[in-house]
């Protein structure tokens, strides 16, 4: 049998999202057996400032086998700047067999400093394929963009994958950007591949 289909889109533009004791603005996924999920998420000129723990979070979990999650994440011209947490949190996770989670981001001429922890963080993990059926795979692109002054790290990449055969991805494409003055690295990637899997 098959499970649910979600199709989404949000589009911020020109919006204020500051001063609130969570995140700015949370962004959370589940995806369980057999079922598919397609998101859009645009943010342009808009602020996500000062709030009590992220300026933008995203989280996708893909649950279950036979599981499939496009995301495509775009923010322009945007300031994600003096949060207590990270400007810009995408954690992206998938687990089971033939599970597969996969999300394309672009930001361009955005602000993330002086936050709390880091400028960006981007996380991707999976456990368990097998082979190449299962994987979880970010595909980001940052140009013209500031991650200056932050407490943590500038841009902070993490990638993890277990388990029999389990696969993680990340793909990055770096233009024009800036980043200084951070109470950490400027630029921190750190990869874990664990029982026998792979990592790109």
């Amino acid at each position: 049998g098959y499970g649910g289909s979600v199709d989404g889109y949000v589009y911020i533009y020109g919006d204020s999202i500051q001063n609130n004791t969570g995140n700015g603005f949370f962004h959370g996924t589940t995806v369980g057996e057999l079922s598919n999920v397609a998101e859009h998420l645009h943010i342009s000129d808009s602020a996500l400032n000062d709030n009590g723990a992220d300026g933008l979070h995203i989280a996708t979990n893909v649950a279950a086998q036979g599981v499939i999650s496009y995301s495509y994440i775009y923010v322009t011209g945007s300031d994600l700047s003096g949060n207590a947490g990270s400007g810009f949190v995408e954690h992206d996770y998938a687990q089971g067999y033939y599970s597969q989670n996969f999300q394309t981001t672009s930001i361009d001429s955005s602000t993330f400093r002086y936050n709390g922890a880091a400028g960006a963080t981007f996380y991707s993990g999976q456990s368990y394929g097998p082979g190449g059926f299962g994987a979880t795979s970010q595909s980001v692109t940052i140009a013209g963009s500031d991650f200056s002054h932050n407490i943590a790290d500038g841009l902070d990449l993490e990638l993890r994958a277990t388990n029999n055969q389990g696969r993680a991805e990340q793909h990055f494409t770096i233009s024009e950007s800036t980043f200084t003055q951070n109470g950490r690295d400027g630029l921190h990637s750190y990869r874990y591949a664990g029982q026998g899997v792979y990592i790109a």
